[in-house]
């Protein structure tokens, strides 16, 4: 769930009261056992954040008052921390949040896309490390690596994760090292609905059996992700037809997996 910095997080796009719908699900069926739960998520925008942070903060709050353990964390930053300039910027964003993250139970972390240089001797964000509950380490597939059964490109992800919680443990015992990854359904001939399916059930069996929270993209097909031809197509749900975004206009791609889904296996929003 991302938060937005403009007005009150209340009255911007409804994602921003994710984490109060989760929480009056959570109260009206008494999931104290099996809470949905979430992260709430930030972005960086120089003029913005600070009150995208505050934002965040103050949706998760709302949420954790009405359903204790509904919001697990704040992600202070999303695919940002590219140099030393932009690291030590959220070290003091990490800085200034964390006694009011300890207080309302909540925890800090970051998501990166660059986790391969926690292996390097000094990484940019070895000292936000140190200050972090969790890191979600974000690793998709290559145009190269697609191009192999869903099974075997399932081993090369898993296989990074798995080494850059190693790279990150070393430099604090304690922290989460999370993954997020996915397949798309469209824009390549590799990429097909049957494929994503394999490769989601595979990340599916290796969360359950490694005890890794995974993160997939994403939980809906994004018809405004255009970055890329196959962007628009990673989520589970997709569009029956473009003019009906209700939910009944969505369909899953697949079916089968609901019965056996991992504890550990989340979607990405």
């Amino acid at each position: 769930m991302y938060v937005e910095a403009n007005g009150n997080f209340s009255e911007n796009d409804a994602i921003g009261l994710t984490a109060e719908m989760m929480a009056r699900v959570n109260k009206k069926e008494n999931r104290k056992s099996s809470p949905l739960k979430l992260l709430a998520g930030t972005w960086y925008t120089a003029e913005k954040f600070n009150t995208e942070v505050k934002h965040a903060f103050e949706s998760s709050e709302r949420a954790m008052e009405m359903f204790p353990g509904t919001v697990e964390g704040i992600i202070i930053s999303s695919i940002f921390v590219h140099s030393k300039d932009n690291a030590q910027t959220i070290e003091n964003f990490m800085k200034k949040f964390q006694k009011r993250a300890q207080t309302s139970g909540l925890k800090l972390g970051l998501r990166h896309d660059r986790c391969h240089e926690l292996e390097n001797e000094h990484s940019n964000v070895e000292q936000i490390l140190l200050l972090s509950d969790f890191m979600i380490c974000t690793s998709f597939p290559s145009s190269d690596e697609i191009q192999n059964p869903p099974v075997v490109v399932a081993k090369i992800v898993t296989n990074r994760f798995l080494q850059w919680r190693e790279a990150a443990r070393k430099v604090n015992p304690k922290v989460e090292i999370h993954g997020e990854t996915g397949w798309s359904s469209g824009g390549s001939e590799w990429n097909t609905v049957e494929n994503m399916g394999a490769y989601w059930a595979e990340m599916n069996h290796w969360t359950g059996e490694n005890k890794f929270r995974i993160y997939m993209g994403g939980a809906f097909d994004n018809p405004l992700n255009q970055w890329s031809a196959s962007a628009s197509h990673e989520g589970w749900w997709r569009l029956k037809d473009n003019d009906d975004t209700t939910i009944q206009g969505y369909e899953q791609k697949f079916s089968g997996m609901n019965d056996i889904m991992s504890s550990h296996f989340y979607y990405f929003l």
